[in-house]
């Protein structure tokens, strides 16, 4: 489990009341914005355009502790 940067807890704090957080990529909050747009919060804080289709990744893909 990776724990969120303090640029990206300020970013979502100052984020409007209609955005929604949907989930996480990659350590990496998404949210989907009032116009229907998803974003992801990257750990520097910036928001970025992103799509919530993602390849299929192999069940052999472990994450490393």
């Amino acid at each position: 489990m990776q724990l969120m940067t303090e640029r990206q807890l300020a970013s979502l704090r100052e984020l409007p009341s209609e955005a929604r957080v949907i989930g996480t990529r990659d350590g990496c909050p998404l949210v989907r914005d009032a116009d229907g747009d998803y974003l992801c919060v990257l750990p520097n804080g910036q928001l970025a355009r992103t799509s919530i289709v993602q390849s299929v990744r192999s069940y052999l893909q472990l994450d490393r502790a």
